[in-house]
């Protein structure tokens, strides 16, 4: 139980932060934002040779639901966000940063070091539940 406090716990700070960050970097309306998160998602699986199929099977949506978040039209979840990075082997940051100026990074040091610390600490709890549920499988066969 206390596993679980602290992983919602790290994912809500995680969220906060990057609800921080991307007001920094893009100060834009939102839908605005969306688009731009959606290009960069497409320049970058473009870039790297791969269909819209392919990165919908990985996340488990159909290839319109897919199609929709590179165009702009539904809003991408956090956890969509780090799914994406990860099929990519990026940061989110360096994902968000795609055709950004690199300038930009020195401006909010603090706030780069917390969310990749913060990040790193979401991805060490998703491996810790992927473990104990894997443990639990194995103690029921």
């Amino acid at each position: 139980m206390a596993f679980l406090l602290l992983y919602h716990n790290v994912k809500n700070r995680l969220n906060n932060t990057l609800t921080k960050y991307l007001s920094f970097y893009y100060p834009q309306k939102l839908s605005t934002m969306t688009k731009n998160v959606g290009q960069k998602l497409k320049v970058l699986r473009q870039t790297q040779c791969l269909s819209q199929k392919f990165i919908a099977d990985r996340l488990n949506i159909s290839v319109p639901a897919y199609s929709k978040i590179e165009t702009g039209g539904t809003d991408i979840t956090f956890s969509k966000l780090l799914l994406i990075a990860n099929i990519f082997s990026i940061s989110i940051i360096d994902l968000l940063k795609i055709g950004e100026k690199d300038s930009e990074d020195e401006e909010f040091p603090d706030l780069k070091k917390q969310l990749t610390n913060l990040t790193e600490a979401y991805n060490l709890q998703q491996k810790k539940i992927i473990e104990l549920h894997e443990a639990i499988r194995a103690k029921k066969s």
